[in-house]
């Protein structure tokens, strides 16, 4: 049976009514087409809606329970409505992304002020994941975007240039590569580490020590125990006071182009107007 929702609707004003002349007025449509769709309505039913007399209509006992039913559907799909309407002007809703702590830090605070204060009933939700991780997420549609580094191997998203974020090798004087303080499989640092590794020689290394923060990484690089690869702007400080030193490699290229990822079959509203503020915060930065 194929439901047609507008003799629900009219079926559901002249309960309401209870009065099929109110009811024409209420929906600006012919007493003779109600009483039409109200009869072909309990024709596709096979059941008595209405008990009639000449003071108006009655719900009978079915009646009153597909009423009931009707009702319902139609306040949800009021709710439907309203949530699309919403979203549409942004008046609530979530944003969910994925990027990590430190290139958050780095580019996302300043806008994250911004957004909120500006459309404060939005909720935003940061998540942290390694980038394949991510990107799989965000094709899946389980998030709206993804600011993380770039990848050539990643071809079904979209990917926009925020800024090149330079990454260096530090260590204590007394420390070369024989001894390496990695990050966890799966985190960018550790490809970066990886790759040059592969290059430079894995049997060179005699110790490692693998962390799951930047912040434990670099107090262990300060004891001497490894060297480590980082952005630049969490050692700067270290280096300008000479307790680190950066191990330049002509083989590694230290700049590293990072932005946001967007499935571009969808991009809602809010995500289009967060990263126009994120897109602005940065430009003015650099």
């Amino acid at each position: 049976m194929t439901i047609n929702l507008d003799y629900y609707k009219i079926f559901y004003q002249v309960a309401i009514c209870g009065n099929i002349t109110r009811a024409s007025e209420k929906l600006f449509i012919s007493q003779p087409a109600i009483s039409q769709t109200i009869a072909k309505l309990e024709e596709e039913l096979g059941v008595t809606l209405f008990i009639r007399s000449k003071k108006g209509v009655k719900l009978t006992i079915v009646g009153e329970k597909i009423f009931k039913v009707v009702k319902n559907g139609l306040d949800n799909l009021e709710n439907v409505q309203k949530i699309a309407l919403e979203q549409e002007h942004l008046l609530s809703g979530e944003l969910t992304l994925s990027c990590g702590s430190n290139i958050a830090k780095r580019l996302l605070l300043k806008s994250i002020k911004e957004f909120s204060e500006k459309y404060p009933l939005i909720s935003i939700n940061i998540e942290n994941y390694p980038l394949d991780i991510s990107c799989q997420k965000l094709q899946d549609g389980k998030l709206d975007l993804v600011i993380g580094q770039f990848n050539s191997e990643v071809t079904l998203l979209s990917f926009t240039h925020l800024s090149y974020e330079k990454y260096v090798f530090v260590s204590t004087r007394e420390v070369g590569f024989e001894k390496v303080i990695l990050m966890d499989k799966g985190t960018y640092s550790r490809k970066l580490f990886d790759n040059f590794l592969a290059n430079y020689g894995h049997d060179k290394v005699k110790h490692e020590i693998v962390v799951n923060g930047y912040s434990i990484a670099i107090e262990l690089c300060k004891m001497g125990l490894g060297v480590i690869i980082a952005p630049f702007y969490l050692v700067e400080k270290l280096l300008d006071s000479g307790e680190l030193v950066s191990l330049e490699q002509k083989s590694f290229n230290g700049n590293q182009n990072f932005g946001y990822y967007i499935n571009p079959e969808n991009v809602t509203n809010i995500t289009k107007e967060f990263l126009q503020i994120l897109k602005k915060n940065n430009l003015d930065d650099r």
